[in-house]
């Protein structure tokens, strides 16, 4: 954080003597370099003695998302968004490290669970991966967990970007230190919301995008 003033008297008719002040600062807050400026109005009398203090703000005059090179992924310049799936796959997907052996146990682990509870297994999808690949790129270059993204917001705004259509799309994204494929399987059963979509008997294709960074997986897996 840092700030300054800039200040100018003005005297009145009665001797009194106005002073008004413009004090700017600056802060860091959620990736973003905030500037803010408050307005002081001090009033003093012929002998220098201070009547009375009047402030406005602080306002924010500007806001500017901090870039840089080891924070800005690459995907972050959406000028140069592709506008298929596979053109953005080949934009963003290079410069990130995916554990596929630990995917394709988490997609076998599932289809075991399905064929327990008599459901169909899931079809591997190339568009379903794509998808995933891209999703959990972001959440690893922006560190996150959200299912709202900053590069490609929510699954459904990011299929009907990409023309993808599926009557039962849904996703499961997880953040953690490095865990078995187990560990990953037994995790998304146990929740409730992540069960209902793994298990839902309507789904026919899956994929499931792990990303190792910094000591941590970013998880996205896709059902359609």
């Amino acid at each position: 954080m840092s700030g300054d003033g800039q200040a100018y008297g003005q005297p009145g008719g009665d001797g009194t003597h106005t002073e008004v002040e413009t004090i700017t600062e600056t802060k860091n807050e959620g990736g973003y370099t905030v500037t803010y400026e408050t307005y002081v109005k001090k009033t003093y009398d012929s002998t220098g003695n201070l009547v009375s203090t009047y402030s406005e703000g602080p306002y924010v005059t500007e806001s500017t998302q901090n870039i840089t090179k080891e924070t800005d992924p690459v995907q972050a310049d959406t000028s140069l968004k592709q506008d298929t799936l596979e053109g953005e796959v080949a934009r963003v997907v290079g410069i990130y490290t995916y554990n596929i052996s630990l995917e394709t146990e988490v997609y076998a682990l599932l289809n075991a669970q399905r064929a327990s509870n008599a459901l169909s297994s899931l079809t591997w999808s190339d568009t379903a991966y794509m998808i995933a690949q891209l999703r959990a790129a972001d959440m690893a270059g922006y560190d996150t967990s959200d299912s709202d993204l900053p590069t490609y917001g929510t699954l459904a705004s990011m299929m009907a970007e990409y023309s993808i259509t599926s009557s039962c799309a849904g996703e499961n994204v997880w953040k953690c230190t490095e865990h078995s494929a187990d560990d990953i399987h037994t995790r998304f059963q146990a929740l409730e919301s992540a069960r209902t979509t793994r298990m839902n008997n309507e789904a026919t294709e899956y994929a499931i995008a792990i990303v190792e960074k910094n000591g941590y997986y970013y998880i996205c897996e896709v059902i359609l």
